[in-house]
């Protein structure tokens, strides 16, 4: 009976519940859309400022080592939790020859490999090095030497001279393009530095919190003379972006939240006022308040339920496609994202339909007489 006098009153008021329902729906849309996006918000943003490069540098503290490392350093941080990468450097200061004269330039030892997996953003024009006296030569060296890929350029510090072949030429908008980049080790025989390094790019995986305590414990486990120090442009600038998402999206729920409380307020504020002759007959009858109530707000229920896997089925494929523009990946399905919807939207909803807990506040014979005398 109860089933059968709820579908008799839905169809009856299904113009004003249909704008109800659309209210919902479009709430729960992009509801369903921001929220499972913000889900997965911080583990997207890492993999992004992943290709920005490494977001710590391991360096000698304080003057020790005359400023270098040794390289048994380098093997300790790749065996540590956390480290994604650990990039060795080396950077000396020699003599290119120029025509009659010789130019001061920055040579920089490293894993030529290892560098470019985490430097995604280097432009090469020529070909990757290979062995051990061939080399890449940053675009300003280049112009400055006059050096194309193909070309030798000849490097003396002191008495000792070295030959590398330049096979490519890169673009870095940073400090390689005034650099010649060579394999490691021949930079350590040129220098006379077996054995020590300058610093190491490092790469921490993880959220900004979880790069935060992996950098804090990797510094505890370092030995005596070596510090780890964070960037902070990388670090700091993630955590800050992640933040201000977090508070656009807040702000962004309590604003269709309201929305849409107001859409179904307008479409269930009518609904009430089309139902007051239902409500005194029903009361005449022997209806009672509760059973009024309990029709009212099963409705709503009803109402909101569908509403919201409306609002899911639009709003993943809206969430997957906002996070492959952004991110380049799809979003996942979120549960926690899906509940938060719902929990939003039967908020929404029970606010608007106030109106409706009100319309069986007076009695029989005082609804229908203002029904009839068209008060």
């Amino acid at each position: 009976m109860f089933v059968r006098m709820l579908r008799r009153q839905a169809q009856a008021g299904r113009a004003r519940l249909a704008l109800a329902l659309a209210a919902v729906a479009s709430g729960a849309t992009v509801l369903t859309a921001l929220l499972n996006l913000q889900a997965g918000i911080e583990s997207r943003l890492a993999r992004s400022f992943r290709s920005l490069g490494a977001n710590a540098v391991v360096v000698a503290a304080g003057g020790q080592q005359g400023g270098l490392l040794e390289s048994g350093v380098l093997g300790q941080l790749r065996a540590q939790p956390g480290v994604a990468a650990a990039v060795p450097y080396l950077y000396v200061v020699v003599e290119a020859e120029h025509g009659r004269q010789n130019v001061p330039v920055v040579l920089a030892g490293t894993e030529l490999d290892a560098a470019a997996r985490t430097s995604p953003w280097w432009r090469l024009s020529g070909r990757w090095p290979s062995g051990a006296t061939a080399a890449l030569a940053g675009s300003r060296v280049a112009a400055v030497l006059g050096v194309q890929p193909g070309q030798i350029v000849r490097l003396h510090d002191g008495d000792r001279t070295l030959q590398l072949t330049v096979t490519g030429v890169i673009t870095s908008g940073s400090a390689e393009d005034s650099q010649i980049l060579a394999p490691l080790e021949t930079v350590q025989n040129l220098a006379g530095l077996a054995g020590r390094l300058s610093m190491v790019q490092t790469r921490l995986e993880g959220t900004p919190q979880q790069v935060e305590a992996a950098a804090a414990a990797l510094a505890a486990r370092l030995p005596a003379g070596v510090e780890l120090r964070p960037v902070p442009e990388l670090t700091q600038g993630e955590a800050a972006l992640a933040r201000k998402i977090r508070l656009l999206v807040g702000a962004t729920v309590v604003l269709i939240v309201a929305l849409t409380t107001l859409g179904v307020l307008a479409a269930l504020a009518a609904l009430a006022a089309d139902r007051r002759m239902q409500v005194g007959v029903m009361k005449a009858i022997g209806g009672s308040q509760r059973l009024i109530f309990r029709l009212f707000l099963s409705e709503v229920i009803l109402l909101t339920l569908v509403g919201v896997m409306v609002g899911w089925v639009a709003g993943l494929p809206l969430s997957q496609w906002m996070s492959r523009s952004v991110f380049g990946v799809a979003a996942g399905w979120h549960w926690t994202a899906l509940a938060a919807t719902a929990a939003a939207m039967l908020l929404a909803a029970l606010l608007g339909a106030l109106p409706l807990r009100h319309v069986g506040g007076q009695g029989p014979a005082e609804i229908l007489r203002s029904e009839r005398c068209g008060l």
